[in-house]
């Protein structure tokens, strides 16, 4: 939580005002979190992502009736067209993609070796199996939350705009965003699904793989997690 705290004060000092929705034109090559403005898209020029694909920032949020700053965490795509609200459009479309993409879950098997072996010197044929059939249940409850959980996000902040004057096309890029606190709670309901009719040491096996797999998600260290 100390490094989530830490990213979002460096993300305040470096976004004087972020309120969703609204657009702002690029210029230059911000580097992330950074975004500069300019008095026309003519000839801008973006080197570099001005965000992350994925990161922590403070924006806009109601608390006892009011509008407060509150962390948000946030996910960042680009879209490309020759109309600049199409190419808007692309860029959200295409964060929400991510999200989803998030959620899948890959290499079930290799997560169970490796989370077997941690515990056990020797485990059967038997065991490996019902571990396996328990993450690839898991996967499937992931794949449920993952719909539930992109209708939780909303664009977020400012747009970065560049446009190409040989290609005449718009390359925007664009974040949707979700409270933090939320973000949290959701890895909290996740991490409490547990499998039915495991032994101990299976469960113990399971827990590891369910561990890995929701960090790789909510890309979380042991100190947040915690």
């Amino acid at each position: 939580m100390k490094r989530i705290l830490s990213i979002i004060a460096v993300a305040t000092a470096m976004v004087a005002v972020i309120s969703c929705g609204s657009s702002k034109k690029a210029a230059g090559s911000p580097t992330p979190g950074e975004v500069t403005q300019a008095e026309t898209v003519e000839g801008t020029t973006v080197n570099q992502a001005p965000w992350s694909q994925f990161g922590y920032a403070m924006g806009e949020g109601y608390k006892s009736g009011k509008i407060v700053e509150v962390p948000f965490v946030y996910f960042t795509a680009v879209g490309e067209s020759n109309n600049q609200r199409i190419a808007e459009e692309m860029a959200r479309s295409a964060a929400y993609s991510l999200i989803s993409n998030t959620f899948n879950v890959k290499n079930i098997d290799q997560k169970v070796s490796d989370a077997i072996s941690e515990i056990t010197d020797e485990s059967s044929d038997d065991e490996v199996t019902r571990v396996t059939r328990a993450t690839e249940d898991f996967s499937r409850y992931l794949s449920q939350v993952s719909t539930s959980t992109v209708q939780g996000f909303t664009p977020f902040g400012e747009t970065v705009i560049q446009f190409d004057q040989e290609s005449r096309l718009y390359k925007i890029w664009a974040r949707v965003g979700m409270p933090a606190k939320n973000w949290e709670k959701l890895y909290k309901n996740c991490l409490n699904y547990k499998p039915k009719e495991l032994s101990n040491k299976e469960l113990k096996a399971f827990e590891k793989v369910q561990k890995d797999i929701l960090g790789t998600i909510f890309q979380l260290d042991d100190e947040e997690e915690e």
